[in-house]
């Protein structure tokens, strides 16, 4: 009690301070008055004040019990992680945990949560007498978490939620991001002993085919270490990822000519020029560099992250370009209301909605217009969008169509905004008060989001002190505002290819893992995936094959390849495979982690 007392003294004493510690001492204060009540329900002083009981635009009761807060990976300089954990809702007890990061690097892993895989699907809607748009949460039937336990970590430091009090350690190596990922883990499973004895996969996407095996690498040593408590890793799972800069740079050629998006003729010159297909270390001011110039212009105005879907232009209304919902979104509307019970009539209301306000496929979405179509603004021109990125320096540059990862300084699109002033999208018209001044211009940026990218609903939801509070994040006085991608950080890529990484942690220790490719993904195309995958020697246990989800339809193509790796395609997927595809990504989650083959349906 004395103890208790004490810290709340010190508590008072620093909120009249002002200090960001302030917020961490007064919780520690409640996890200690909530200690002896969270005992009778097994859980730690410290989750049960991480426990949620509601979130602002969901109307009923959360599903799963949902967990959220910081863990210190370093106490000496503040320097914080967040997690959001969601529980299963088939068998918490015995799924696998499953922590899933997102890529960039610098972007945060609600993506994953708002826009993939989570456990709600995000609508904005017009309330009746209300101002601007609100955020509604509806159950997501493809949620992960409908198998398994699911860590969503902001991270490193400086991305999402997750911050430092010393903004020098926003300077992130590769190296940094792996070893307080370490941390957190360990301090995590500290905080639910329950969970030590499952199964336990790391997952991601993107950049994060560096993040992934890097972390998976430094958790094998840190347990080969005795480092406390040991973490029961046995694989993980990657998602259009990066990998090395050899197979990655050759990978964009060979995709955009196989779908049509370069002329055969020239894609075979480019080929010619290029020493037989390796583009990726092309002098640059070489024939082959001047050619795959010329002919990579003519795709700088697609969606880099989907080919098959529209490009979101936000901000700039054109009523003379009128693109109405695809097909694709029509059967994914089709598909949530069959399996939520609703009408046909109800079903087609309901994706009317999304179209008119842009939200049935972010990818796809526009202004938010009025009439049952969707107004966006005419992209531009291939010509102009070369010279722009040539003047900064930013051609065959990650994260840009093309780009390549390689050793050292790597941008993400914060860094892209900045280089280019603004110059390659749109900001989003003021909807909401609480985020800007409605009756204020704002001046066009990219902003913190992707390029083709509608983050709105992530932005309101995340940025209102409302759920700020619900999911026990510091406010934005405190930490500033979330952003989809963060400009705080300056990320150093300081290790080398993957491959050996993913060997070791396969061959060498007998983690399974799934690498898997939305085949429409012009960011991290298939093409080089399965070029490594199927370069590494490994026997084939099963050949190359389609896979089924369970109407019988082809969901993609799999090979089975010994030492428990497995590579799979997901057929008209884009970058963000839960997203694009997402009966066909829980799919093929729950067929990996339930140690089943993809092709066995």
């Amino acid at each position: 009690m004395a103890k208790i007392f004490s810290k709340i003294i010190l508590a008072i004493f620093l909120l009249a301070s002002g200090s960001l510690a302030a917020r961490f001492v007064t919780r520690s204060v409640e996890k200690a008055e909530v200690g002896a009540k969270s005992r009778h329900n097994g859980l730690t002083p410290e989750a049960a004040a991480d426990r949620i009981v509601f979130l602002p635009g969901f109307q009923n009761a959360l599903p799963s019990n949902h967990f959220g807060g910081y863990i210190t990976v370093d106490a000496n300089r503040g320097r914080r992680l967040f997690y959001y954990f969601v529980e299963s809702e088939r068998d918490p007890v015995n799924d696998p945990v499953v922590l899933w990061l997102n890529g960039g690097p610098g972007c945060s892993s609600f993506d994953g949560f708002v826009y993939e895989h989570g456990p709600f699907t995000y609508s904005l809607i017009h309330k009746p007498g209300s101002r601007g748009v609100e955020v509604e949460l509806r159950s997501n039937p493809f949620a992960w978490n409908k198998v398994a336990n699911m860590i969503f970590l902001d991270s490193p430091a400086g991305v999402g939620l997750s911050y430092s009090e010393s903004t020098s350690d926003y300077l992130v190596t590769d190296t940094r991001t792996a070893a307080d990922a370490d941390r957190f883990l360990r301090e995590w499973f500290r905080r639910f002993p329950q969970y030590r004895d499952n199964d336990f996969y790391v997952s991601g996407e993107s950049y994060a085919g560096i993040y992934v095996p890097n972390l998976v690498r430094q958790v094998l040593v840190g347990n080969e270490e005795g480092e406390e408590p040991r973490v029961n890793i046995v694989g993980y799972l990657v998602g259009n990822g990066c990998t090395d800069e050899r197979y990655d740079g050759n990978a964009h050629p060979p995709y955009a000519a196989g779908k049509s998006l370069l002329p055969w003729r020239g894609f075979k010159e480019l080929e010619a020029e290029c020493g037989g297909g390796e583009y990726w270390n092309k002098t640059s001011g070489s024939t082959c560099d001047k050619l795959w110039n010329k002919l990579a212009a003519n795709l700088g105005a697609l969606n880099v992250y989907d080919t098959l879907e529209y490009c979101f232009h936000d901000g700039v209304d054109d009523a003379s370009v009128i693109l109405p919902a695809t097909d694709r979104a029509n059967r994914g509307a089709a598909l949530r209301a069959r399996l939520s019970g609703q009408t046909a009539a109800a079903a087609a209301a309901a994706a009317s909605l999304e179209n008119g306000l842009g939200m049935g496929s972010r990818a796809r979405g526009g202004s938010g217009g009025s009439g049952g179509g969707v107004s966006r603004r005419r992209a531009i021109s291939t010509a102009d969008l070369t010279q722009q990125l040539q003047e900064a320096g930013l051609l065959g540059v990650w994260p840009l169509a093309g780009g390549v990862v390689r050793p050292g300084p790597v941008l993400n699109w914060a860094n892209v905004s900045a280089k280019l002033g603004g110059r390659l999208g749109g900001t989003p018209p003021c909807t909401d008060s609480r985020l800007c001044d409605p009756a204020q211009p704002r001046r066009p940026s990219l902003s913190h989001t992707p390029i083709c990218t509608d983050s709105r609903a992530a932005d309101l939801w995340l940025n209102d002190p409302r759920v700020r509070e619900a999911i026990h994040a510091a406010p934005t006085d405190d930490i500033g505002y979330w952003t989809l991608c963060s400009d705080k950080i300056s990320y150093m890529r300081d290790h080398g290819s993957m491959i050996p990484i993913h060997i070791n942690n396969t061959k060498g220790h007998g983690l399974r893992a799934l690498i898997y490719s939305g085949d429409h993904d012009m960011a991290v195309p298939h093409t080089g995936s399965e070029a490594w995958t199927g370069d590494l020697g490994f026997p084939v246990k099963a050949p190359w094959q389609p896979w089924f989800v369970a109407d019988d339809q082809v969901a993609g193509y799999v090979v089975e390849y010994g030492h428990g790796l497995t590579y799979a395609t997901v057929k008209g997927a884009g970058h963000m495979v839960p997203e694009t595809n997402p009966r066909e990504a829980l799919a093929m989650f729950q067929r990996f982690i339930d140690g089943e083959n993809l092709a066995s349906y």
